[in-house]
């Protein structure tokens, strides 16, 4: 787990299309100064390739860091990587001397879910108004977990 850069964009879009308008909004998150952006990479026959990222923005006014974007590439689901990536978020709240951190995901996404609860987030609550009209989600109340870090 690393660092993001600007060589990783096209990786990246690869993995999580769906959380990304364009790459330029991608690219606008990597400058960004209030965000830590990290991708997991992992070792294949030929080099090495991308197997996940995440996103976390800093908010200094309440000491959170709030996960805004956390994926695995589906050919690395169950192998590490999700965990590698959240130990290393975790790590990033401490360092910057966050109380806590957040995240939401989709009602059904009971994948995410477990993971979630098993790396010891907790439902800190709910959103019913988290999704537009048009999202895909749209109407459904969305959870949101959390984690206080010492």
């Amino acid at each position: 787990v690393r660092k993001a850069g600007t060589n990783d964009i096209d990786a990246i879009m690869g993995i999580g299309k769906k959380h990304w308008e364009t790459s330029l909004d991608c690219r606008e998150g990597l400058k960004r100064e209030d965000s830590v952006f990290l991708v997991a990479e992992v070792q294949r026959r030929f080099g090495t390739g991308m197997a996940g990222y995440a996103v976390m923005r800093i908010h200094s006014w309440n000491q959170s860091g709030w996960l805004l974007k956390f994926a695995t590439s589906s050919e690395w689901k169950r192998n590490g990587v999700a965990k590698a990536l959240l130990e290393e978020i975790r790590k990033a709240v401490s360092k910057n001397g966050l109380r806590t951190m957040s995240i939401e995901t989709q009602p059904d996404n009971m994948e995410a879910k477990e993971f979630y609860e098993a790396m010891g987030l907790r439902i800190c609550g709910y959103n019913d108004r988290c999704y537009t009209n048009n999202h895909e989600n749209a109407g459904e109340t969305a959870p949101f977990y959390s984690m206080d870090i010492s």
